[in-house]
């Protein structure tokens, strides 16, 4: 595109963008457990500083709990092809950015939004001057892309934005990425004069498409992406309500009120006195009433049980929305079995590897691109490449070893395919096991597991780390 048509295309899709960050704003506030409290108060003129008080305490982030709840069983831990053994080069430039620690981010601003982004340029690492390609993840608050069809797999274009002071004011920085460039641009306040806009710089790319990849939650066939936070916000909002009820029984209706009917004035002490005196018991005071008239009595408290069991009732419907198992949020009992505990986490990991499947997808997506960035044709028409997820089933060592056993002695499996599945094991201690194995044979790696549970770490005549590569920063 010219300058011109570039800035015309921003200036009209805009607008689109700054709506879509304006309904993202309120789910990143649930996500992170900041939301604004819907509370009903009641109004009362001396107690208005107490209500305010109980208010700020009765938030509790439920929702973003329910997004780490499967953030934490999302680990990619290689990339393949077919029946091939190694990762692809593909996962180098994975590593170089440092994405083992970055796509957590990237599935948490998917579910907690809907819809996040990651983008793929040309790039080098810094400390060897080697031609690479920069990857970096971006939410629905700050990039929004547009597509042809709703399935299509890239964008037509892209618009990615951050707030910025312009003249003393405030304004937007304005990347419209398309499959040649990257255009920049400055705009005053919501740039809804196109004189408000000024072009910076174009930056060509030629990659042939717009360089981002979409990560959804849930996607349905019309292309409406769905988040982890929308349909549940009023059930979190109940709950909410329940904690702020039951802080106010807490606070004003918690305890015994005692009364006592038909108190007389002595004559030899003045009203004000009186008034100033008669709240001013002490725990072993005794109340002796010398009038036929007066009665001492109590009003009960507020029975808090009712209030206790409505929020475990409405935690316990959230939990089930969630695909999330109710212990995690209710506490888990100390005598529940290996077996209860699988069966109540089969909603999570099925939800979990529904997750993993879409964005696997993405991943590939992804990476293919970075191929092409990388001049590896091979790789680039890669369409049979596979994500690698770690295992992150929690099951003793014990446990998963018979399991393994079994397998390689009833079904025949071979050892080496079955190094992946021990957990905690990387493809790093995979391909060390496999080099003390063809240097020292099986006893040694026996007599390794023995004592630690990866190979190869820290051990005399073990074999020597693989050289780092310098991570793109």
């Amino acid at each position: 595109m010219t300058q011109g048509s570039a800035k015309s295309m921003a200036h009209l899709y805009f607008p689109d963008f700054l709506d879509q960050r304006m309904t993202t704003l309120p789910l990143d506030a649930w996500a992170r457990g900041e939301q604004e409290n819907g509370l009903y108060t009641p109004r009362h003129y001396n107690t208005n500083d107490e209500y305010q008080d109980l208010m700020e305490r009765s938030p509790t982030p439920w929702l973003g709990l329910g997004i780490t709840s499967v953030a934490q069983t999302c680990y990619v831990d290689g990339i393949r092809r077919g029946s091939e053994a190694g990762n692809l080069q593909a996962y180098e430039t994975w590593q170089q950015n440092r994405w083992d620690s970055r796509q957590n981010a990237l599935y948490r601003g998917a579910m907690a939004h809907g819809i996040a982004f990651a983008s793929a340029l040309p790039g080098r690492v810094p400390l060897t001057g080697q031609k690479s390609a920069v990857m970096r993840g971006y939410s629905a608050l700050s990039t929004a892309a547009w597509y042809e069809y709703v399935d299509d797999e890239w964008p037509m274009f892209v618009i990615r934005a951050e707030e910025t002071v312009i003249e003393e004011q405030p304004g937007w920085v304005v990347e419209l990425y398309d499959e040649v460039a990257c255009y920049r641009f400055t705009c005053k306040g919501d740039g809804e004069r196109k004189e408000d806009w000024e072009y910076v710089t174009t930056e060509p790319h030629d990659l042939g498409v717009a360089p981002f990849v979409r990560y959804t939650n849930m996607t349905d066939l019309d292309g409406r992406h769905t988040g982890e936070i929308e349909p549940f916000i009023p059930l979190a909002k109940r709950i909410d309500q329940d904690t702020f009820d039951r802080l106010i029984v807490q606070r004003f209706g918690a305890w015994k009120i005692r009364f006592v009917t038909g108190l007389q004035r002595p004559a030899n002490i003045s009203e004000t006195k009186y008034q100033q005196e008669i709240l001013k018991l002490k725990i072993n005071d005794l109340l002796i009433g010398t009038s036929k008239d007066m009665k001492f009595g109590t009003l009960p408290e507020t029975p808090m049980d009712g209030f206790i069991k409505a929020r475990e009732s409405d935690v316990r419907d959230l939990a089930a929305v969630l695909q999330v198992p109710p212990y995690m949020f209710l506490g888990i009992s100390a005598n529940m079995q290996a077996e209860s505990l699988a069966a109540a986490r089969s909603a999570l990991m099925a939800k979990s590897a529904e997750r993993r499947t879409n964005w696997g997808e993405s991943h590939e997506q992804l990476m293919r691109l970075t191929a092409k960035i990388r001049g590896n044709t091979e790789e680039m028409q890669a369409y049979d490449m596979e994500v690698r997820w770690r295992d992150t089933e929690v099951r003793p060592l014990i446990q998963a070893a018979q399991a393994l056993g079994n397998l390689a002695q009833q079904v025949g499996v071979p050892l080496e395919m079955l190094w992946t599945m021990i957990p905690g094991w990387t493809d790093t201690d995979v391909a060390r096991a496999k080099e003390l194995v063809e240097v020292q044979g099986m006893d040694a790696l026996l007599a390794e597991l023995a004592g630690q549970t990866t190979p190869g770490a820290g051990t005399t005549g073990t074999p020597t780390p693989r050289g780092q590569v310098t991570k793109i920063q």
